[in-house]
C-alpha cells in the first residue's frame, strides 16, 4: 500500500489566546497532503463533563496576519472525557497562503446542555435541539423510552383525576343517601304522627 505524501509546513502549540475551563486547543500543524494545504489540531478537555458535539470557526491569517477567510466545523457524535485529548480524523483543508489561524470554539454540547463563552464566561443553555435530534441508536431508544415515561406519567395523572373525581361522586351519593334514610327514620318516630287510643 503506498504511503500518502505528507510535508510539513508548520507546526507548534497553539498560543492565541482561549477560555480555561472549556473545550482548548493545544497543538496545531499546518502540513501539505496530496497537493493541498491542511490543518490538524489537538484539542482538549477541559471540562468536567463530556463533550459529545462541538463547533469551531475557523480563521486563517497569512502571513502578514491579514484574514483569508473563515471555516465552520462541527464535530458530532463525539465522545471526549474530560481532561482528555481530541485529535479530529479528518484533516481541515485550508487556503494556500493560510500560515496561522485562529480557533473559535463556537459551543459544545454536554449531557444535552450547551455551553458557549460569553464575555469571557462559559454559559451553558439547556439544548432542545440536542434532545430532538438524536443521532445515534441509543439516542432513537432513549427518546422513546423519554416519550413512553411521559405518555404514562401523563395517563396516570388522568387515572388519578378521573378516581378521585369518581370518589367524589360515590360520596355525595352516599351522603344523600344517608340523609334520606335519617328523614325517613325522624318521620317514622314522629310523636306527633301516630295518637294513642
Amino acid at each position: 500500500m503506498r504511503k500518502k505524501k505528507e510535508n510539513y509546513l508548520k507546526k507548534g502549540e497553539y498560543t492565541h489566546p482561549q477560555t480555561s475551563g472549556f473545550l482548548s486547543v493545544k497543538q496545531y500543524i499546518l502540513m501539505e497532503q496530496e497537493g493541498k494545504h491542511c490543518l490538524l489540531l489537538k484539542f482538549e478537555n477541559e471540562m468536567d463533563l463530556v463533550i459529545t458535539e462541538a463547533a469551531i470557526t475557523v480563521t486563517q491569517l497569512d502571513e502578514e496576519k491579514k484574514q483569508l477567510g473563515n471555516i465552520d466545523i462541527r464535530y458530532e457524535d463525539i465522545n471526549i472525557k474530560k481532561k482528555r485529548a481530541f485529535f479530529p480524523e479528518n484533516a481541515i483543508v485550508v487556503d494556500d497562503a493560510c500560515f496561522d489561524c485562529i480557533v473559535n470554539v463556537r459551543y459544545v454540547i454536554c449531557n444535552n446542555i450547551k455551553y458557549e463563552v460569553r464575555g469571557g464566561y462559559v454559559v451553558g443553555n439547556y439544548d432542545k435541539r440536542a434532545c430532538e435530534s438524536p443521532s445515534t441508536e441509543l439516542d432513537v431508544k432513549n427518546k422513546h423510552h423519554k416519550v413512553r415515561r411521559r405518555s404514562f406519567s401523563r395517563r396516570f395523572y388522568y387515572f388519578i383525576a378521573f378516581i378521585s373525581l369518581l370518589l367524589v361522586v360515590i360520596s355525595l351519593i352516599f351522603f344523600k343517601v344517608l340523609l334520606d334514610i335519617n328523614s325517613q327514620t325522624e318521620e317514622s318516630h314522629d310523636p306527633y304522627q301516630y295518637s294513642d287510643t
